[in-house]
């Protein structure tokens, strides 16, 4: 996982946007045998640390 905030200070055109998590996942289809890797990006108003954008991905991730 990666958090890096430093370019946030940046003016862009997202009001309130505090964080942008990107997260990559090694993936074995059971049914396939096949082995990719997804990237998974999500943003937020939140101003969060790993811990908390790790917890709130896997959320995320487990509800689809």
């Amino acid at each position: 996982m990666l958090v890096n905030k430093s370019w946030l200070n940046n003016k862009y055109q997202w009001v309130g946007l505090k964080s942008i998590i990107k997260v990559t996942s090694d993936v074995h289809e059971k049914t396939t045998g096949k082995a990719t890797t997804e990237t998974r990006w999500y943003i937020s108003s939140l101003d969060l640390n790993a811990e908390q954008a790790l917890t709130i991905c896997d959320s995320a991730h487990a509800s689809h």
